[in-house]
């Protein structure tokens, strides 16, 4: 028996493409982005920016570029999963597109790609992938370096049972959404399946649910943005500490089991190929072995904390992170039995 919900789809939408981009102090990459859009090869009906109490040049850079509409919200009302949700309530295209304001597509053809994927009425949506550009002030390691073409994936479950039944790793597989870009069947979201109020992870967790009500999810590795953060050690053990707990929280995955860390032998090698130079070479592989030291910690402290149970889980991430519990906050819990792995 299908758990998906019947869609009755809205023929008074537009039948093109809105995107939508949540902003905050993104002058220096905003105008490129929104360049990147209007210079698609499927015509963008509008873009509708989202900020949240920007002090820099933002809402003027948006403002400034034609089919640019600005919404201003309260720095204190963002919130990853509802402002999505606001955006898409904005939305008056049958397809709306979920992106940053630091992701660049690639080429003009970014939407096209997604929008194929998207002919069947039961895929509610299509995910696209985010590569490192090749520029001097991209971490060389982290580099795009394709070795064979990826191909495009598609999951649907007849039931919520089938889905729910999968092992972690292939359930983590078919819910590694990512709002970075990410094209939406407007109805479903909207009325179907809206994203969770959650501070962190609204993209794995729609994906979660979108499965289990039945509908189908395409992802699309040929569609892509460049999108590039420079981690400093802090920062690198934070990101680390909120996807541990996002998996630990939403697919049950031992911390363990997670490969973040790169061998610095593994790095020493990537760079040598790059030929950076000695100057160049040395700064990254000081910044790989840095980063590598605090995926170490975030793992081990993250592996220590659930020893101890969830309340140490949910503790470390709040006093590392500034996280609020994620699980209980958007109804998902651990199994006992897991949080005691």
């Amino acid at each position: 028996m299908r758990n998906r919900k019947k869609i009755v789809m809205d023929h008074s939408r537009n039948p093109g493409i809105t995107v939508v981009i949540p902003t905050k102090n993104g002058a220096a990459t905003l105008r490129e982005c929104l360049s990147g859009w209007c210079s698609q090869t499927m015509a963008v009906h509008r873009i509708i920016v989202i900020d949240s109490g920007s002090t820099d040049q933002t809402p003027d850079i948006a403002a400034g570029c034609e089919n640019v509409e600005v919404q201003g919200i309260a720095p204190e009302d963002f919130n990853h999963g509802a402002t999505r949700n606001f955006g898409i309530s904005l939305s008056e295209t049958e397809i709306t597109v979920l992106t940053v304001q630091d992701a660049i597509p690639t080429d003009a053809n970014t939407l096209r790609r997604l929008s194929d994927c998207m002919k069947s009425a039961r895929v509610a949506g299509v995910c696209g992938s985010q590569i490192v550009e090749a520029r001097p002030e991209c971490n060389p390691v982290d580099w795009f370096s394709p070795v064979s073409k990826p191909e495009n994936r598609h999951y649907h479950f007849p039931s919520k049972d089938q889905f729910q039944q999968l092992p972690d790793t292939e359930k983590l597989a078919a819910c590694s959404w990512d709002n970075v870009l990410a094209m939406y069947r407007t109805e479903v979201v909207a009325d179907a399946v809206p994203f969770r109020r959650t501070s962190f992870g609204e993209d794995a967790f729609w994906a979660i649910d979108a499965l289990s009500a039945g509908f189908e999810l395409a992802y699309c590795p040929l569609a892509r943005v460049h999108h590039y953060h420079h981690e400093t050690a802090d920062y690198a053990e934070r990101r680390l500490l909120e996807e541990l707990y996002l998996r630990y929280i939403a697919f049950e995955q031992d911390p363990r089991s997670v490969g973040f860390v790169r061998t610095n032998l593994t790095a020493i090698n990537v760079l040598r190929k790059r030929r950076l130079g000695w100057k160049k070479s040395l700064f990254w592989a000081r910044y790989n072995l840095v980063r590598n030291i605090s995926y170490q910690r975030a793992t081990r402290l993250f592996y220590e904390a659930i020893q101890q149970g969830r309340d140490a889980v949910d503790e470390l991430v709040h006093s590392k992170c500034g996280l609020p519990s994620l699980g209980r906050a958007s109804g998902v819990t651990v199994t006992a039995s897991r949080a005691k792995a």
